[in-house]
């Protein structure tokens, strides 16, 4: 079974896949299966999908070398900043 090239598994941190929410990010790829299996690609917004997986197949928790990436939402609050008022 081929391993993710990103980190090894020791180098991951866990996330409890129960924390995660529809719409989340990270900064880095997610996995699952200590580490061997993509979970989401880096920035992908997570979806019911996601969601269901982690249900269906148990998942307990989801390692990343990375964080929640909030930085389209803080542009998206920006960009509202920037509108003016009618």
């Amino acid at each position: 079974m081929k391993k993710n090239t990103y980190k090894t598994a020791s180098e991951l941190c866990p996330v409890d896949a129960q924390t995660v929410q529809a719409g989340m990010r990270f900064t880095a790829p997610l996995f699952f299966d200590e580490g061997v299996n993509l979970f989401a690609a880096q920035g992908q917004p997570l979806n019911g999908f996601h969601l269901r997986a982690i249900q269906d197949w148990h998942i307990d928790f989801l390692y990343t070398s990375g964080e929640p990436d909030n930085s389209e939402d803080r542009e998206d609050l920006e960009d509202l900043e920037d509108l003016e008022e009618l």
